[in-house]
């Protein structure tokens, strides 16, 4: 599988940070991380590999142990072959990502549905 370029320029701009915790659900993943003294959390969907419940092998070899890792390097699970480590990647990557409040806006999710679904 080819990698893709963009997400390991992506990964190259990240600020290190301390992993505080990893969850991962049913349906969502969460990697809450310290930066700078700021905790931010970073959520991605929760992919699951169908064959994996036929195996005996764990869908993440280090579940339990994932918060002693730095959060760059598990942001670049991101590039895993795991999709269940690809969603810890992807949550760890959202977590590590420069908060820009000016950017911020307040609109409903249906609000921009309707805009930019219309016709």
């Amino acid at each position: 599988m080819k990698r893709p370029r963009l997400l390991e320029r992506l990964l190259s701009t990240l600020p290190e940070g301390r992993v505080q915790d990893v969850l991962v659900g049913m349906y969502w993943t969460a990697v809450v991380v310290e930066v700078e003294g700021s905790l931010q959390c970073g959520l991605a969907a929760t992919m699951l590999d169908e064959a994996h419940h036929y195996s005996r092998q764990a869908a993440v070899p280090d579940a339990g142990f994932l918060h002693q890792r730095r959060a760059r390097q598990l942001a670049g699970l991101v590039l895993s072959q795991s999709v269940v480590e690809v969603s810890v990647g992807m949550a760890a990557l959202n977590a590590l990502l420069p908060r820009l409040p000016e950017s911020w806006v307040d609109i409903h999710a249906e609000d921009v549905i309707a805009r930019y679904g219309a016709d």
